[in-house]
């Protein structure tokens, strides 16, 4: 008899746990989904930053910089900073370095 009560208190918790667990999995599918993949522009994957940086770089261009600190890159330089070469990390002197780099990066004349 006690058996059969416990069985009875159960039964409802089992199916709210199943409800749970199927949302669940629902939104682990939408998630993977949508995935990052870190192949998306700026505009795509934060709208907001990418508004910014373009008010930023308007106000840049249009306005007038008398502070003798502040300077302006080129685009090309703008191009190699954000880069795949950004993602490695360089440490000690070229030719004696204490990690492990890519022959291509090595070959970089300014190692960024």
């Amino acid at each position: 008899m006690l058996t059969l009560t416990l069985r009875q208190l159960i039964r409802p918790v089992c199916r709210v746990s199943a409800a749970v667990r199927s949302q669940h999995s629902a939104a682990a599918v939408s998630d993977d989904e949508r995935s990052w993949t870190g192949q998306e522009s700026l505009s795509q994957d934060d709208p907001e930053m990418w508004d910014l940086l373009q008010k930023e770089k308007d106000r840049q261009s249009r306005g007038l910089e008398l502070i003798a600190s502040e300077n302006f890159c080129s685009r090309a330089a703008l191009e190699a900073q954000g880069s795949c070469l950004n993602n490695k990390y360089s440490e000690g002197y070229p030719g004696k370095r204490c990690v492990c780099l890519s022959l291509i990066y090595s070959k970089t004349p300014f190692r960024l």
